[in-house]
């Protein structure tokens, strides 16, 4: 699919493993690779790091050719470490100074963008070329995060099929179960809901802490239960609740011809009638492998059908890093992002 870039919104989803991506050029073409960047050739395997960002760029129908009626959609982009090079070749025409790697997953229910927004990481892919009608892209398919030390599909089993463990003790509200998968005290950067305001996150939780406000836990932590896991394939599915109301999804929603100041401006038809509506976020809770550990989170996302801002959707309040110790599950901390 060719996509257009249209605007930038900063991001931090979609599903570690193998997805493919799209790479956004904007310098000037050229026969000879520079010396102050890395040179490739296309279908070369290539490794290139960088922090994970969000753009905006027009979909279907026209991909930018009709943007009043066209799709906006949100990519992860990849900011380079240092400038990357091409030479031209039979598969496509030589790119220079390349700072930019927009990737596209095929599938976002891992939400990896979501969870790695503002994150550096390490991915290895194959790059190829296609031309567009405006700027260049360039394709990194088959792409991995390389930068961690990454669990093999028996530890990725084992761990699943302890998260589904963890995910019935909290759904029966069972204290013990759930704390058996805490070593306390429990590392906690981030919002913690039943203090005052005002007071100062001690940074930890105690074992006593967090017997005491059970039921708060449990609550803030339910979305998790309904993330559904895949033992075969090894996957995990997000678990989302539309913004919009079960008649509202039903409509048809085109973007409107608005500025960049309301740009998630939306309308839907009745007759020859526009009916505008602002973009909706909806509530997301999802998982994925990250070198390592399992990475879970919870928080709100833009609505697939009628996105709201990336700034004020994109938030992950609660982000629980599960780790293997001695072949055990057990949460290593609690973050936030967005």
């Amino acid at each position: 699919m060719q996509i257009k870039l249209q605007r930038v919104d900063f991001n931090i989803m979609h599903r570690h493993g193998l997805i493919s991506a799209l790479v956004m050029l904007s310098g000037i073409s050229l026969s000879v690779c520079a010396d102050d960047g890395d040179c490739f050739h296309y279908n070369d395997v290539v490794t290139l790091s960088g922090v994970v960002q969000s753009q905006t760029f027009f979909g279907p129908p026209g991909y930018g050719e009709t943007p009043d009626i066209d799709r906006r959609d949100v990519q992860d982009v990849l900011l380079l470490d240092e400038p990357i090079y091409t030479t031209a070749s039979s598969e496509g025409g030589a790119e220079s100074n390349e700072t930019e790697i927009t990737l596209e997953a095929q599938s976002r229910e891992g939400n990896v963008s979501q969870m790695l927004a503002g994150k550096h990481i390490t991915v290895t892919g194959l790059i190829q070329h296609t031309p567009i009608a405006e700027g260049t892209n360039l394709i990194l398919s088959s792409y991995q995060i390389t930068n961690n030390v990454s669990l093999n599909d028996t530890q990725k089993r084992d761990a699943l099929t302890q998260f589904k463990r963890f995910q019935q003790a909290l759904k029966n509200g069972d204290v013990a179960g759930v704390k058996s998968f805490i070593t306390f005290p429990l590392k906690w950067d981030t919002e913690i809901p039943w203090l005052k305001e005002g007071t100062p996150a001690p940074g930890e939780i105690t074992d006593e802490d967090f017997t005491q406000h059970f039921p708060d836990i449990v609550q803030l932590l339910n979305p998790i239960t309904h993330i559904e896991t895949d033992l075969q394939r090894l996957t995990l599915k997000e678990y989302r609740i539309s913004g919009l109301s079960a008649e509202a999804q039903k409509k048809e929603y085109y973007p409107a011809d608005n500025d960049d100041e309301d740009n998630d401006l939306y309308y839907y038809l009745e007759g020859d009638q526009k009916h505008f509506v602002k973009g909706v976020c909806d509530k997301v809770s999802g998982a994925f492998f990250s070198g390592d550990s399992l990475q879970v989170m919870i928080g709100t996302s833009p609505n697939k059908q009628v996105p709201g801002l990336y700034e004020v959707c994109d938030y992950q309040p609660y982000i629980l890093s599960f780790g293997l110790t001695q072949n055990q599950l057990k949460i290593l901390d609690v973050s936030g992002a967005g």
